[in-house]
């Protein structure tokens, strides 16, 4: 009996060094910018959006995007890396003209990103032709969004909390992001440290002056989600988010101010499909 005991003490006592050792690994997480490498991700996109006006539903309807992004680093230098990132996707959206068909519609974009090897963003910058509306929200969703990472070695359970100031036409509100190293995994042929998240983004809809009826507002959004992130190699390999969005909306139709609110949920997974060098 004694033996019997003293083998499953010594089985414990190996099991609980090998646990502790493996939640002990610490880890940096850094992107690392090497001049020339192109990253090919695949995101899948499904929402449902809900128009609402004077508490009514007015309008109910689904949607998917299938989006190809390619991201090239075209130089890295005083620790900030340029990124160039074109996507192409097609959508299915109403016809404006009749409710009851669906359409499907091509689109492509560029940007070109400067961002810190711990993920702040420094700029980001648009082809000309794309209006002040546009270029605000698109700032704003990843200056807020993009998790920025410790300057320092983490283990699993390590958590931090991203906030960011949003100012707005009549206060000033505080966006905030919790992240936490929930495990290191094996995923897709990478280790990848899986960083579990959950928070709040607040993103104004500034009018557009070449737009007549002047819209403006606010998207509230509440995101959930987990990437997966290879720590050797220094990029994303998986990210699947859930948001839930309450948008505000106030514009001029025809001489009168129009409000209504926008009620969406978004499930999307972002995978990486090709790396080349």
């Amino acid at each position: 009996m004694k033996k019997i005991i003293s083998t499953l003490t010594i089985l414990t006592l190996i099991a609980l060094y090998f646990g502790c050792t493996q939640g002990e690994k610490k880890i940096m997480l850094s992107y690392k910018y090497d001049p020339g490498t192109i990253l090919t991700y695949e995101q899948n996109s499904h929402r449902t959006t809900k128009v609402i006006e004077a508490d009514s539903v007015v309008e109910d309807y689904k949607s998917s995007y299938n989006i190809n992004i390619e991201q090239e680093v075209i130089e890295f230098e005083n620790n900030v890396g340029q990124i160039k990132e074109t996507s192409s996707w097609t959508h299915e959206m109403k016809n404006p003209d009749d409710s009851t068909k669906i359409d499907t519609v091509k689109t492509t974009r560029e940007l070109d990103f400067f961002v810190q090897t711990n993920g702040k963003i420094v700029d980001i910058q648009f082809p000309p032709d794309r209006d002040n509306s546009y270029t605000t929200y698109i700032k704003n969703y990843f200056e807020q969004g993009m998790p920025q990472f410790p300057s320092y070695e983490i283990t699993v359970d390590y958590s931090w909390t991203q906030t960011t100031r949003v100012v707005l036409p009549d206060e000033t509100m505080e966006a905030s992001t919790n992240y936490k190293i929930k495990s290191l995994v094996r995923e897709r042929g990478y280790d990848c440290a899986v960083i579990e998240y959950e928070g709040n983004l607040l993103i104004p809809i500034v009018k557009n002056p070449k737009d007549s009826t002047q819209k403006q507002g606010l998207d509230k959004i509440q995101s959930t989600g987990m990437i997966y992130f290879a720590h050797k190699e220094g990029f994303i390999v998986l990210q699947r988010e859930k948001m839930v969005i309450d948008g505000y909306r106030e514009m001029n139709k025809k001489g009168e101010i129009k409000k209504y609110q926008l009620a969406i949920e978004a499930d999307t997974d972002f995978a990486l499909k090709k790396v080349e060098k």
